[in-house]
């Protein structure tokens, strides 16, 4: 069932009092279930838009995260591509939401299929991007030869829809860039002419990414200062519920994806900078992957009498010390 190993057995029964070894796994997981997508945005993070039948099913999806929550990690977001274009999204929403994982969906509002109404009952967060208010602007930005405007008829449509759903927590997501930065304070307005209120979402705005993938360097003609993107934002603290600016430094030792066939990438700047690693195959080999992301960094578990699992290392951090990963092995079941 989960990576654990019994590391030391105290007193006559052995079933009373023991030690697990098990790896950390990061907090959030960002799963990218399939690379189809009707846009062609520059810059897109995301894996090569194709056609190719994702690898992983939604019960592959849900295996894979129980496991990872049974080490740590308590959300995910699910991308792409577009998700909403990954057959068997309604059931993995479900799956994940059973699970107890805090779930949030990152889409462009592209649904043709009328799916999201299905899946809003299962997710807790949607992140929706728009850059303009402006449909030629956004549409400079989120290519489609099929889609007008850069789909913002229907990012607006997604925020419109998520009203009636009070239990999800919207993200307005915007990348800023010299084309867009003019016209963002015309943004909040500009919803809000369409019917959308803006007071119950918070607004996030990305630095173009000129660090990171395999795009970054197309970037750098288009890139503003942070201080520009402050002095835009300032007349609309209190339109949203919330409004950040994340920049792309602030992205390492905070990301880790899994693609849409099980590969792993985790960014970071442990070789001096901000880099993608590739940190191996979660679905082919989940161990090999724990330890690629960890070095000492797991928890010592105490089994007690009463059959609860308790972290030691919570209130003795030095408990252990020395414990190597490579200790760790798969186990059926441990309760």
């Amino acid at each position: 069932m989960i990576a654990a190993k019994f590391y030391e057995t105290l007193g006559n029964d052995p079933e009373s009092l023991g030690f697990l070894c098990l790896p950390q796994a990061p907090d959030h997981i960002d799963i990218e279930v399939t690379g189809e997508c009707v846009f062609r945005c520059a810059n897109c993070w995301g894996p090569r838009h194709t056609e190719n039948r994702p690898r992983l099913s939604p019960d592959d999806w849900i295996e894979i995260l129980a496991e990872l929550q049974f080490c740590n990690t308590s959300g995910v977001t699910i991308t792409g591509g577009e998700p909403l274009r990954y057959r068997g999204i309604v059931e993995l929403t479900r799956g994940l939401h059973e699970l107890g994982l805090n779930v949030t969906l990152s889409t462009t509002g592209h649904d043709p299929d009328g799916l999201l109404p299905q899946i809003f009952p299962y997710i807790h967060q949607l992140g929706i991007p728009i850059d303009s208010i402006d449909a030629d602007v956004n549409a400079m930005w989120r290519r489609s030869k099929s889609v007008v405007g850069g789909g913002l008829e229907h990012a607006i449509a997604a925020l419109k829809l998520a009203e009636n759903y009070p239990h999800v927590d919207v993200t307005l997501r915007s990348v800023v860039m010299a084309q867009t930065i003019g016209g963002l304070a015309l943004l909040p307005s500009g919803l809000e002419d369409h019917g959308v209120i803006t007071e119950n979402i918070r607004w996030k705005l990305y630095e173009l990414n000129t660090k990171l993938g395999p795009r970054k360097n197309r970037s750098l003609q288009f890139s503003v200062e942070g201080s520009d993107v402050a002095s835009a934002l300032d007349a609309h603290t209190g339109r949203f519920k919330e409004i950040i600016y994340q920049e792309v430094s602030s992205s390492i030792n905070r990301y880790f994806l899994i693609g849409q066939n099980g590969d792993c990438r985790f960014i970071s700047d442990i070789n001096g900078v901000p880099e993608e690693l590739e940190v191996g195959n979660i679905y082919d080999d989940f161990m090999g992957v724990m330890r690629n992301i960890n070095v000492d960094n797991y928890r010592l578990l105490v089994h007690v009498s009463n059959g609860a699992w308790h972290d030691l290392r919570q209130v003795y951090p030095d408990l252990g010390a020395g414990i190597s990963i490579d200790e760790v092995f798969e186990v059926d079941t441990i309760l």
